[in-house]
């Protein structure tokens, strides 16, 4: 279930500030618009990937963390394909015990080994390393989606 409705709100908040925003704040995350939806692009990552579905609320909660550091920061057709692989993945290393090769991540996300890697370090870095995510703030996201 957490699955369709992550999917659904992607796609809803892509569309909904694609009108209104370009990809300006953040161009080392933007690239080439992907050739699927948000929606096919959640169910791709949660197919191949392996990840937990609370990786999906850890990185909805790593993004709006993303977006309280930086009030420019959109989800686009121009970025949301990395800021949400990106979200997804460093909460599935972080919190899931099965391993997935960056190599596996970027196939997934149809992006470059080097990209991911330079992507990653990136998105750390804008979280200052910040991924602790206490009980009650996941159990409260986790009841908003």
């Amino acid at each position: 279930r957490i699955v369709a409705v992550m999917a659904a709100m992607l796609e809803e908040t892509v569309n909904a500030t694609e009108a209104y925003f370009k990809c300006a704040s953040l161009p080392t995350f933007c690239g080439p618009r992907p050739l699927i939806t948000p929606a096919a692009y959640v169910d791709r990552i949660m197919r191949y990937s392996g990840a937990s579905p609370c990786c999906l609320v850890i990185g909805a909660i790593y993004l709006e963390r993303l977006k309280q550091r930086d009030p420019q920061v959109y989800l686009t057709l121009d970025n949301y394909q990395r800021l949400f692989l990106l979200a997804v993945m460093t909460a599935s290393k972080f919190l899931d015990d099965y391993y997935v090769s960056n190599k596996r991540w970027a196939a997934i996300g149809g992006i470059s080994l080097r990209e991911i890697n330079q992507l990653e370090l990136e998105f750390l870095y804008r979280l200052s390393f910040t991924l602790y995510v206490k009980r009650s703030e996941y159990d409260w996201y986790a009841e908003e989606l």
